[in-house]
């Protein structure tokens, strides 16, 4: 993992941690999650091709992050792997779509600028 996706990691904890409850294995489900996916590009590019790219562009961009529904964090990521990383992780499939939903946004957000992710 590259050193952007160590301080996309690092970002996301930190959003999590305001979060409380399940913090620590979401976080660990995020950065499995953007290791899996080849960063966090590649986690957008795969939401970008579901059909969210109006979302993702959004939450690159400087305006408002539009929202994403833990149904369609689920639709995009699939729920094979969903299962599988709350099994990993000791989380339930609910907690992780809806806490990726809540999270996705605003990390993409601090770690963009002029529409780009922050090299």
């Amino acid at each position: 993992m590259g050193l952007f996706d160590g301080l996309a990691g690092q970002m996301i904890g930190k959003i999590l941690e305001q979060q409380g409850g399940t913090v620590g294995r979401l976080f660990a489900v995020a950065q499995d999650l953007v290791q899996q996916n080849g960063g966090l590009a590649g986690l957008l590019k795969k939401f970008q091709e579901a059909g969210f790219d109006e979302q993702v562009t959004s939450w690159l961009g400087d305006g408002e992050n539009l929202p994403i529904t833990q149904e369609q964090v689920l639709a995009t990521i699939g729920q094979g792997p969903i299962a599988d990383l709350a099994e990993k992780f000791g989380l339930s499939s609910e907690e992780i779509s809806s806490g990726l939903a809540q999270w996705l946004p605003e990390a993409v957000n601090h770690l963009s600028e002029n529409g780009k992710l922050i090299d």
